[in-house]
């Protein structure tokens, strides 16, 4: 005996993707910020590279969104198992 079907088992993975996004947005634009500020500490090009870097890191936040909407509208176009 399973205890999620088919059907309730995909809803959790749409939920666990849909829900992680923020959390990958904002960890990629600290990351990037961060990253680019201590890149400048240790090449003394301040402010530049910490500005690059939170760029870098919101366009990956940008780029994690277009995965995610591309990945559930392939899920959302394939028809379910369970209507059989």
């Amino acid at each position: 005996m399973t205890l999620l079907g088919k059907h309730n088992k995909s809803q959790l993975r749409t939920f666990g993707e849909v829900g992680t996004l923020g959390l990958e947005i904002a960890l990629s634009a600290v990351v990037g910020f961060y990253g680019g500020r201590w890149l400048d500490a240790r090449l003394g090009t301040e402010p530049y590279l910490k500005w690059i870097g939170l760029f870098v890191g919101v366009a990956a936040g940008v780029r994690a969104i277009y995965r995610v909407v591309t990945w559930v509208r392939e899920e959302m176009k394939s028809p379910s198992e369970d209507t059989k």
